[in-house]
């Protein structure tokens, strides 16, 4: 009943296995068993905490479980408003390409509400000359696809 899933051992009995354990030396073997065991037992929906691969980051972006797409981030998660702007182009977005949120709310990810910009540079010159209510141009404006003709990308 010690490793029973769910089950939290007492102070005292965790100090007794923690005793019982130390100065063990266990082979190569023994060890890669161990690892392979529990590094993917708890993970995705085996886990108890499992609320269905969506959660809020702390910047208020809504992050995906999508551990197998090209531009995963550290622990599996991708951006949905990119997830959703892939989509609407039907490639993967590069690295260096940024979605905004026209309305700047963060977790509002409809499509419509997103614009693609291609740099990072593009995105904050964009931001500013809103902010100071200078920008020029129409709202949205369509970036061609890096690569396509008449571009540098």
């Amino acid at each position: 009943m010690l490793f029973q899933r769910g089950h939290v051992n007492s102070p005292e009995v965790r100090l007794k296995i923690s005793l019982a354990n130390r100065g063990k030396i266990r082979s190569e073997e023994q060890r890669a068993n161990y690892r392979r065991a529990f590094s993917k037992r708890f993970k995705g929906a085996d886990n108890g905490r499992w609320k269905g691969g969506r959660k809020k980051s702390p910047l208020g972006y809504i992050l995906i479980w999508n551990p197998s797409h090209p531009y995963v981030m550290k622990g599996g998660y991708v951006l949905e408003h990119r997830l959703i702007m892939e989509k609407q182009l039907g490639r993967y977005l590069n690295p260096n390409e940024e979605v905004h949120h026209i309305n700047g709310i963060r977790d509002d990810n409809r499509g419509e509400n997103l614009r693609l910009f291609p740099s990072r540079a593009a995105h904050v010159s964009f931001e500013r000359k809103m902010r100071a209510g200078i920008w020029p141009g129409p709202l949205i404006q369509e970036w061609p696809a890096p690569g396509a003709k008449g571009t540098n990308g």
